[in-house]
């Protein structure tokens, strides 16, 4: 009598589990696949617009084009090694 018991509640709880699954599932993948175009098109316009330069990183207003393709600095903290043989 246990067993059954114990296997009628866990045939109920899987059943269960599979039906919330689908039922999250199926809107969670309509809103991923309308949020994925959106992001599409607008990349695509910032690329038709020139926001980005043709490697794809953004281009900010301040900096001078030309200075953007010769720029190889990397900002942040510097800290001189000093090698001791």
């Amino acid at each position: 009598m246990n067993r059954l018991i114990v296997s009628t509640l866990a045939v109920i709880t899987g059943f269960f589990t599979l039906v919330f699954a689908l039922v999250m599932a199926i809107p969670l993948t309509i809103v991923a696949l309308i949020t994925g175009k959106r992001l599409q098109k607008q990349m695509q316009n910032q690329m038709n617009n020139g926001h980005f330069n043709m490697n794809g990183q953004p281009q900010y207003a301040n900096m001078n084009s030309a200075m953007d393709n010769n720029a190889n600095t990397i900002d942040g903290e510097y800290e001189e090694v000093n090698r001791k043989s």
